[in-house]
């Protein structure tokens, strides 16, 4: 069985100011952060936006090339400074690392800005490159660094990767101990800034910076949060053994209480209870971002059987052992319903039928098993329908019958059926014309039970016929 639940003003800073195409709020949309590190390879083949000019404080637009989300706004391009401010009409950005970075030039320019969209499209990366810059007050004119931003289409994941640096004197950062990288929404507001150390940052809300200069290769990721939904359905066997299916990928804890003091954290628990009966069950999830919790009934029962008497069939007596059951409905697989523990359904037709019976054990309105059962319904030998019209001879055979229609002037559609319902098309030869009789070799037929079913277009009548192995 299977159940279904449910202005600040900053000195310096390298940001992305974004255009917005299409104002569509639809809430918070809060990132997570994750430090790691990898090789940093400067762009190859990028488009240059300072073309090769002295620069301080510049202002760049950059079209995106793809739809990018950010705090759930949607942009198609952006601008980049390395300087405070910028049009306030903005509130959002992203400060890839905050220090008044400047050319290191004297005449003309040795730290290039640049972009690069790499990937085929659903998949692209756009690329934004500081190289070899500098820092406005940095009286020794010897420190440097370089820093590349990623947009990922699809995904909207950001990382900063920082590259080659050395920031020997302090002062660079014209105060304070680091830059200030963050992801930040004046308007909600909502503002996720990194302090400590740079390879054990943590996320913080407002403005601050790092403690130091992150190293060669250092990677700074956010991710958008998508928060997860305690969502869980679960089976029962006969051994009152629960096995639990969730399907969360963006989740990182669970943890489940079976309601009977016992608990779990893998993510598809099994689990045996010592008896049937509702237990209070709580299944809790969370990932980065959020933690859910369903407090839901867990029913153990075992699967509800389908005993089938077909002694009288057409008529068919239905029943099941199961007990404690509030409701019982069945669908007989022939487009009829009914409820209730004991009936029976007459079959129009013989035939094999996928026979349904859904029980609830008041565990909620989704609290619904089900049990299915192939039932073959046959025809009695004396069947009522026959009504001396129709008869089969010999019977049982073992390589020829035939077949007597009282009424030789009905045109007649001859079926033979076996014991699974599949239809064996063989044809009947009509001899002599016009005298009802119709022959049949089942020589090769495989010994066992099958139905013959005559229909003259008023009524549809059957026989059972029984094949034997020929004598030698």
């Amino acid at each position: 069985m299977i159940q279904f639940f449910r202005i600040l003003y900053i000195s310096g800073l390298v940001f992305i100011a974004v255009q917005i195409i299409c104002l569509d709020a639809r809430g918070q949309a809060p990132y997570y952060f994750n430090y790691s590190t990898g090789p940093y390879a400067n762009l190859i083949g990028s488009t240059s936006l300072n073309n090769g000019q002295l620069w301080d404080d510049p202002e760049y637009r950059i079209p995106i090339g793809f739809t990018f989300e950010f705090f759930d706004q949607a942009y198609d391009s952006i601008y980049i400074s390395d300087y405070v401010w910028f049009d306030q009409n903005i509130k959002y950005w992203i400060s890839a690392y905050d220090s008044d970075f400047i050319d290191k030039g004297v005449t003309s320019s040795v730290s290039p800005i640049s972009y690069l969209r790499s990937g085929a499209p659903g998949s692209q990366i756009l690329k934004i490159e500081w190289n070899n810059v500098g820092f406005y007050n940095d009286i020794t004119l010897n420190d440097f660094i370089n820093v590349q931003l990623w947009l990922y289409e699809s995904t909207n994941l950001i990382e900063i990767h920082i590259g080659p640096n050395s920031v020997l004197n302090i002062d660079s950062y014209g105060g304070p101990e680091g830059g200030v990288i963050g992801v930040v929404d004046f308007i909600t507001p909502e503002e996720v800034y990194l302090t400590g150390q740079p390879a054990a940052a943590v996320v913080v809300e407002g403005y601050t910076e790092m403690n130091g200069t992150p190293v060669n290769g250092a990677i700074y990721s956010f991710t958008k949060c998508i928060n997860p939904q305690a969502v869980y359905s679960y089976s029962v066997d006969s051994n009152s053994t629960a096995v639990f299916t969730t399907n969360i990928p963006n989740a990182t804890y669970f943890f489940w209480d079976f309601g009977d003091s016992s608990t779990s954290q893998m993510p598809n628990p099994t689990h045996s209870y010592a008896d049937t009966g509702k237990y209070p069950g709580i299944f809790v999830v969370s990932n980065n971002c959020d933690t859910d919790t369903t407090a839901s009934l867990i029913c153990i029962y075992p699967d509800a059987p389908i005993i089938v008497d077909t002694s009288d069939a057409p008529i068919v007596q239905f029943n099941t052992s199961t007990i404690n059951a509030l409701s019982y409905y069945w669908d007989f697989g022939d487009g009829n319903i009914d409820s209730g523990k004991t009936l029976t359904h007459k079959y129009t037709l013989p035939g094999n039928y996928t026979v349904t019976l859904i029980v609830d054990y008041g565990c909620g309105p989704d609290s619904l098993f089900q049990s299915i059962s192939p039932v073959f319904v046959g025809v009695a030998e004396n069947s009522d329908n026959l009504d001396g019209l129709f008869n089969i001879y010999p019977n049982p055979a073992s390589d020829l019958i035939t077949l007597k229609y009282d009424e030789p002037e009905r045109e007649l559609l001859i079926r033979i059926i076996d014991m699974n319902g599949k239809e064996i098309r063989m044809p009947f030869i009509e001899a002599p014309s016009g005298s009802g009789l119709w022959n049949l070799d089942i020589s090769q037929l495989k010994p066992g039970m099958y139905c013959i079913l005559v229909s003259n277009g008023e009524t549809v009548m059957a026989q059972k016929l029984t094949k034997v192995r020929a004598r030698n």
